[in-house]
């Protein structure tokens, strides 16, 4: 299975009545970091003292690993969510496990 489908799945059964909302959205946190280069360098610090700590890794290839990971695994999820036909973009960040 894929990261699309795999990710959606696991939404739907965590948080069956609001997964099309939140799948919807789920690319909003990456879209913000990658717009923000303060914010970006920060977390390849935070990975390079951590689970890059033996990998060379510069700013734009972290930055061109995050765009790619939009692009083949969160947009295809939120185009799933979109089109599933109960994405609502008002008050699904705030769903909880509970509903």
């Amino acid at each position: 299975m894929e990261w699309p489908a795999a990710w959606a799945e696991t939404l739907r059964e965590l948080y069956p009545k609001g997964w099309a909302g939140l799948g919807a959205r789920v690319g909003d946190g990456v879209r913000a970091l990658l717009a923000s280069e303060g914010d970006l360098r920060e977390a390849l610090d935070l990975s390079r003292a951590g689970l890059l700590a033996s990998v060379s890794v510069t700013l734009d290839e972290f930055r061109l690993v995050g765009e790619r990971l939009l692009v083949d695994a969160v947009e295809p999820l939120e185009e799933r969510a979109r089109t599933s036909g109960g994405a609502r973009t008002s008050g699904a960040a705030r769903q909880t496990r509970a509903t």
